[in-house]
């Protein structure tokens, strides 16, 4: 079953499902807000659930305005890109050799992302080059970051995978003890990859967002309720 409901002006989507919890989503790019709550629970609790979100509702998707996905990109000279927590400007440059991707150093403007293709390369081109590079920056950044944290934790991911999610940056399968993580931290400053790469780990320790999980980030990562409260993490 699918309805919506209005909250202090705020339309949520609500369905309900074979889960055991409420659970609670707003989606990139534009803030969409989710519900997702179990066939038994009544629509008064839903409603208090909804209205007890309000505000970190409304931080989230304050905040969903300012992350590199939020608007659609055109990969033309000059336009911003992110790149590890910066803003860094696109240079395309024609090359009748291999085409690539590489941070350069401008003497007068500093660093930029140079991209070099071939005359009449098209935006899609431009844009799976670009996604390319961007993955092969992560996963040469989460090695070390993976092990560094597994061996304080005593604990073994056997696989993790970078892929582009719609509204997660991680994910964790505890049974296979496979890790996802998100395309778009390639976009985030360090803190905020080793954030998420421990979130992920320590649901090997405590599948649930429970005190116990929280008692676990305290120890393993201090300060990183910090980036939750700023909304940055889905409830």
């Amino acid at each position: 079953m699918k309805f919506d409901l209005v909250i202090d002006g705020i339309t949520i989507e609500v369905t309900q499902k074979l889960i055991r919890t409420l659970r609670l989503t707003v989606r990139p790019p534009h803030g969409d807000v989710i519900i997702s709550a179990p066939h038994k629970v009544d629509l008064e609790t839903i409603r208090n659930f909804a209205l007890s979100k309000v505000d970190w509702i409304r931080k989230h998707q304050t905040k969903l305005k300012s992350r590199p996905w939020s608007s659609p990109l055109k990969y033309v000279n000059g336009e911003e890109h992110w790149y590890l927590g910066k803003k860094l400007p696109l240079e395309i440059a024609e090359t009748k050799g291999k085409a690539g991707v590489s941070i350069v150093e401008i003497p007068e403007t500093g660093s930029c992302i140079m991209l070099h293709v071939r005359r009449g390369t098209s935006k899609k081109k431009c844009r799976d080059l670009l996604e390319e590079w961007y993955r092969l920056q992560l996963k040469e950044i989460i090695p070390a970051m993976v092990k560094k944290h597994e061996t304080a934790m005593g604990v073994h991911a056997e696989e993790w995978i970078v892929k582009k999610m719609k509204t997660k940056w991680g994910t964790c399968n505890i049974i296979q003890k496979k890790i996802r993580l998100n395309l778009e931290l390639s976009k985030k400053p360090i803190a905020f990859i080793e954030h998420v790469v421990v979130h992920e780990l320590v649901h090997l320790l405590e599948r649930k967002h429970n005190a116990r999980f929280k008692g676990l980030m305290d120890l393993y990562l201090p300060g990183w309720r910090s980036m939750h409260e700023q909304g940055e993490i889905d409830e």
